[in-house]
């Protein structure tokens, strides 16, 4: 059976596909750009936990400008960083939604970042009241080199 999201992605047989693959799996940061009321792209990085059933899911304060812009404007963009030179792009464009009433935390999320956690945030509790938003983020596509 097809996962919801793998038709998105690149060919997972061919030498791209299994690059874009191979950082969605290791990646710890992704650059998240929104949009603000001004219009102009506002890039954030990110921490996140990729699903080919969900997408991306990244954790936020309810308060931030990066929250607010994807209430008003869901349309927004992914990257990793071009590698050395530039030459190793993945740019993933997707709808955003701030999503209500869902668990606080995912286990591959935490056990992504549990480390990083404890020790820059002082566990998942303090984690959870400080970022209690959960912006899932599906992919439409994909693009690169």
């Amino acid at each position: 059976m097809t996962r919801p999201l793998e038709r998105v992605l690149p060919d997972a047989s061919g030498e791209y596909g299994a690059r874009v693959r191979r950082r969605l799996a290791r990646e710890r940061v992704v650059w998240l750009s929104t949009v603000s009321d001004e219009g102009f792209p506002e890039p954030n990085p990110v921490w996140f936990h990729w699903d080919e059933d969900d997408g991306f899911t990244v954790y936020n304060d309810t308060g931030s400008r990066r929250v607010r812009n994807i209430r008003a404007r869901p349309e927004v963009t992914l990257h990793f960083d071009g590698g050395e030179f530039g030459r190793d792009i993945v740019v993933f464009r997707g709808r955003a939604e701030v999503l209500v009433g869902v668990p606080p935390t995912l286990p591959g999320f935490l056990a992504k970042y549990g480390d990083d956690i404890d020790r820059i945030m002082g566990g998942p509790s303090a984690f959870r009241v400080g970022h209690p938003a959960v912006v899932r983020v599906r992919p439409v596509g994909v693009r690169g080199r």
